[in-house]
């Protein structure tokens, strides 16, 4: 079955239907022996670790239809085994999604932004995706700055939270 697993984890998975493919669950020894081996683990190491192609590989992780249960089993075992993690920025260019969402507020000090981050935060986990948190503190040319940045393709979604330099975003 599909699980979200913890540290404790042998080989847990998670599917993320919203942005789709496949999440391995890694125990801090997976992260451990990536960081030693000083190498990122490729499709093609799963391909050959599993006994298959990489366009299978490719399906699995992508949770794509055309392979059997077995073959999918097979290759998320090892893929976990390899301590496989998802390139993240190669997914965005053969997808053209980041599943990244920007947040653009002015700080945390206050319990409003707070409170917003937080439902953000929570929203964002539940589609599958990930929040890139910039704060402008009082500068109107930081927050400018900072939209134009996240506007230009590194994330699929902005949130602007009470923008002081408004007039600038509405055309």
């Amino acid at each position: 079955g599909q699980s979200l697993s913890n540290s404790s984890c042998t080989a847990g998975h998670l599917t993320m239907p919203r942005c789709g493919g496949t999440l391995l669950a890694l125990t801090t020894r997976h992260c451990e022996a990536a960081v030693q081996s000083n190498r990122r683990i490729l499709l093609a190491d799963v391909a050959a670790r599993a006994g298959v192609s990489m366009m299978t590989v490719s399906r699995v992780l992508n949770n794509r239809p055309g392979v059997s249960a077995d073959t999918r089993e097979r290759v998320l075992q090892a893929a976990h085994a390899a301590g496989y993690v998802p390139h993240v920025p190669a997914r965005g260019l053969a997808s053209g999604r980041t599943g990244m969402l920007g947040v653009v507020l002015a700080n945390l000090s206050d319990t409003y932004y707070s409170e917003i981050l937080q439902g953000a935060v929570m929203e964002a986990e539940a589609q599958g995706c990930r929040l890139i948190l910039h704060l402008t503190g009082t500068s109107d040319a930081r927050e400018i700055a900072q939209v134009t940045t996240l506007l230009g393709g590194s994330v699929d979604g902005l949130l602007l939270v009470l923008p002081r330099a408004a007039d600038h975003y509405i055309a």
